[in-house]
């Protein structure tokens, strides 16, 4: 197994769709909503972007259809967790499982019984020439990738930027550690609990669009495999935007690896080598654990003596 820029390539496609729905997951919970509905939105995006695409031809709607559909679904998840009042930790398992049973059953309805939609039509452009491609070494791991792989490395930036640099931004963190706050600093609580509701959605729906318009170019039933609990993972890392590109390096690594061997000849069984990656996520997620308990009991020993 040899580590060289077609692996490197490789770990940004995986990452691509973590580091999106991370940041969303991250604007979630800094505003105080533990939303773990993100598994569900990713599925239901790239679900509406596969149907969009077969169905019209065109990229530009199958795009928006799959932001739409996680829009959609994380407002559900917001208006039961704050107008109704249901626990969002219910209302999220709720909509993932909606997610889960509505797009298997759209999907074998479209296909006649398949479980997979394929897309021939629609499908995401890949850079091949142009500026990006002239970039050298960073030209020769973004070359054959889809512009949504750049939108998620651009939106790293931007996603710190929102939160420490703008009003709503501010607004967001303040939300997630007192809504008096808010109100008193003169924001509207709904207008920024809309606010993160839309960019969650619009990111998350990204992530699903890249995972079935992206290389695979096809929607299958279950097709995100975890990939949005792995992102809420990416985000509770610390609760920053760096802490998350972290956590998502790391998995989109491990996945990556995973692939390689796969592809080996190793002589192990599938199913152990499936699981290396994450054998070895949880064990570097773990010492991490354990490296931030230390830094936080000194200072709880220090509150206890006082």
């Amino acid at each position: 197994m040899t580590i060289d820029a077609q692996f490197f390539g490789s770990v940004l496609t995986t990452m691509t769709p973590l580091v999106l729905a991370a940041l969303g997951a991250l604007l979630c919970f800094r505003s105080g909503f533990f939303n773990i509905a993100i598994e569900g939105q990713m599925l239901v995006a790239a679900f509406a972007a596969a149907a969009t695409a077969v169905a019209t031809g065109n990229v530009m709607l199958a795009v928006l259809a799959g932001v739409a559909a996680s829009i959609a679904l994380v407002g559900v998840v917001a208006l039961a967790t704050y107008w109704a009042g249901v626990d969002a930790i219910v209302a999220g398992i709720a909509a993932n499982l909606l997610a889960a049973g509505l797009t298997a059953l759209l999907t074998r309805e479209m296909t006649g019984g398949s479980s997979s939609i394929v897309v021939t039509d629609g499908r995401l452009p890949r850079v091949e020439t142009g500026w990006v491609a002239d970039w050298g070494v960073f030209g020769d791991l973004f070359r054959g990738q889809t512009p949504l792989v750049l939108v998620a490395f651009l939106a790293i930036p931007a996603t710190w930027w929102f939160l420490t640099r703008t009003r709503t931004g501010l607004g967001i963190r303040a939300l997630g550690e007192s809504e008096l706050a808010v109100r008193s600093s003169g924001l509207s609580v709904l207008r920024v609990r809309v606010m993160t509701t839309l960019l969650c959605g619009a990111l998350t729906g990204l992530a699903g669009v890249q995972l079935s318009l992206g290389p695979a170019t096809s929607f299958s039933v279950g097709m995100t495999n975890g990939r949005g609990f792995t992102a809420i993972i990416a985000a509770m890392i610390g609760t920053t935007v760096l802490a998350a590109l972290l956590g998502c390096a790391l998995f989109g690594i491990v996945e990556a690896l995973g692939l390689r061997i796969q592809l080996g000849d190793t002589g192990l069984p599938q199913v152990v080598v499936q699981a290396i990656p994450y054998l070895l996520a949880l064990v570097v997620l773990s010492a991490a654990s354990a490296v931030q308990q230390r830094r936080v009991d000194p200072v709880r020993r220090r509150v206890l003596r006082h």
